[in-house]
C-alpha cells in the first residue's frame, strides 16, 4: 500500500510503500506532518518495539532525563542526529603534528550549586572524570587586566567536556543508555500508541511518551503541527544567540596567571587556555568565543574568514604569542539562550521539552541537567507503571 506525506513547508509529497505495522503507526491522511527526506519511494522498515519513552536529542538535559527514567525501570530509547552525545557539551580532536589535542569548543566549564549535582560531582571527581579547574576569571578591559576575588569552583573534564555526557550514558550504577546515533528524526506525531518518530531513513520508533531535547527553534520545527496554542507560544518566546568559536593549537604558551579570561570587546568575549584542563604533555591550545552581536553579524561568513578575523584581534589583545600551528572555527547557531522559559521544563501531556533554555539559572550545564531531572520526575508520575512491569499497558 502507498501512503503520501505532504511537507507542510514546501508542499512536496513523499510516497512510501508500507507494511501493515508501519501504516498503523502513521497519522491519518488529513494530519500535517513535516518530513525532511527527499521525495523518493522507500520501503519502511518494521516498526521497532514499543518503549516507555523516546528522547530526541542526546544533549545533557536529554541524557539526564533518560538516565533518571531508566534507573526508575522505564524503557528509554535516545535518538541523536550526530555521531556522538553531549550536544554543545562537546570536544573536538585537533591533529597537531604527531599529537592529538582535545579541545572544548562548546561548553567551557560548569558549576554545581545545587545539592544533587554537588553529590554527583563528588562521584565523578572520585572516578577521575571531573576536576576543579579554577574559582573565577579575571577580566580584560580597555583599562587592562582586572583581577577578581575567588568564587565557587568551575569544573571541567580532563578528557574533554563530552566525558560528562558519556558519564550519563555509562552510569556505573545502571545499564548503559540505549542511544542510536546518526539518527536524524524527520517527523514526530501522536499515534494511538502514544508517539511515533520517523527517521529520515524510514525507520519508525514508537513510545508512550516523547521528550525533545533540542534548542527551542529546532524543537518547534519538529513538533509544530502537534502543539497546542499555549505550548506553541511558550516555544516561540524562547530566543537564542549564536557564537563563533575558534580553536587554536599553539607553538607555545608563555607564563600567564589565568586559565580562562573574560573579555570586554566588540568582537571577543572569552579566551581559555584549553590545554590547562588536560594532563601534562598535551599540546598547548587556546579557545576563543566571539560576542553574540559579532557572531550574528558574521553568521554566514566562511569558517576560514571568521578564523582570520578572530585571530587578528586575539593577537592584538593577548599578545604575539598567539601563533597558530592549526586553527579551526566552529559556528554555534544556537549557542546560548537569551530569553528563557521560566520553568525547568515544558510539558504538553506526555510530550516534554527540556534543555538549558528551560530555567532562569544562568549556569548552562547545571540548568540543562536539572531540566532533564525535573522533566523525568514529572513524566514518571504521568506514566505510572513501566511497560516492563505491566505489559497489559500496550494497546
Amino acid at each position: 500500500m502507498h501512503y503520501d506525506i505532504q511537507n507542510s513547508k514546501t508542499g512536496d509529497k513523499f510516497r512510501f510503500t508500507m507494511n501493515a505495522k508501519a501504516r498503523e503507526a502513521l497519522p491519518t491522511a488529513s494530519s500535517a506532518v513535516v518530513f525532511s527526506v527527499n521525495p523518493v519511494q522507500i520501503e519502511l522498515m518494521t516498526v521497532r518495539a514499543l518503549m516507555d519513552v523516546i528522547v530526541v536529542g542526546a544533549g545533557l538535559a536529554g541524557l539526564a532525563a533518560a538516565r533518571e527514567l531508566q534507573n526508575a525501570g522505564f524503557g528509554v530509547l535516545m535518538l541523536e542526529k550526530s555521531r556522538g552525545v553531549g550536544g554543545r557539551c562537546t570536544t573536538k580532536r585537533l591533529g597537531v603534528g604527531d599529537l592529538t589535542a582535545r579541545v572544548d569548543h562548546g561548553a567551557q566549564f560548569f558549576t554545581a550549586r545545587g545539592e544533587r549535582l554537588q553529590k554527583l560531582i563528588i562521584q565523578l571527581e572520585y572516578s577521575g572524570v571531573v576536576q576543579a579547574w579554577t574559582r573565577g576569571f579575571p577580566k580584560l578591559t580597555a583599562r587592562g587586566l582586572e583581577t577578581r576575588a575567588a568564587g565557587h569552583a568551575r569544573y571541567v573534564c580532563t578528557e574533554g567536556m563530552n566525558a560528562l555526557a558519556k558519564a550519563f550514558v555509562e552510569d556505573a550504577e545502571g545499564l548503559p543508555l540505549e542511544v542510536v546515533t546518526n539518527a536524524l528524526v524527520g517527523a514526530v506525531f501522536p499515534s494511538h500508541l502514544g508517539w511515533s518518530a520517523v527517521l529520515e531513513n524510514g525507520e519508525i520508533y514508537q513510545a508512550r511518551s516523547l521528550i525533545v531535547n533540542a534548542p527551542s527553534p529546532q524543537a518547534l520545527a519538529l513538533t509544530r503541527s502537534s502543539l497546542q496554542p499555549q505550548t506553541l507560544q511558550a516555544l516561540e518566546a524562547v530566543q537564542f544567540n549564536p557564537c563563533w568559536a575558534l580553536m587554536i593549537a599553539l607553538e607555545a604558551i608563555p607564563e600567564i596567571d589565568w586559565q580562562g579570561l573574560e573579555i570586554e570587546h566588540e568582537m571577543l568575549e572569552w579566551a581559555a587556555l584549553d590545554s590547562s584542563k588536560r594532563t601534562v604533555g598535551s599540546p598547548p591550545t587556546l579557545v576563543l568565543h566571539a560576542t553574540p552581536a559579532w557572531s550574528q553579524a558574521h553568521l554566514e561568513q566562511s569558517p576560514e574568514t571568521v578564523a582570520a578575523l578572530m585571530l587578528e584581534v586575539a593577537q592584538e589583545l593577548l599578545g604575539d604569542w598567539v601563533k597558530p600551528i592549526v586553527m579551526l572555527a566552529h559556528r554555534w547557531r544556537y549557542a546560548k539562550p537569551s530569553i528563557t522559559h521560566p520553568e525547568p521544563f515544558l510539558a504538553q501531556d506526555n510530550l516534554m521539552f527540556c534543555g538549558d533554555w528551560c530555567t532562569s539559572n544562568h549556569s548552562r550545564i547545571e540548568a540543562a541537567i536539572e531540566s532533564g531531572w525535573s522533566a523525568a520526575k514529572d513524566l514518571q508520575q504521568k506514566l505510572g507503571t513501566p511497560l516492563q512491569a505491566n505489559p497489559h499497558l500496550v494497546p
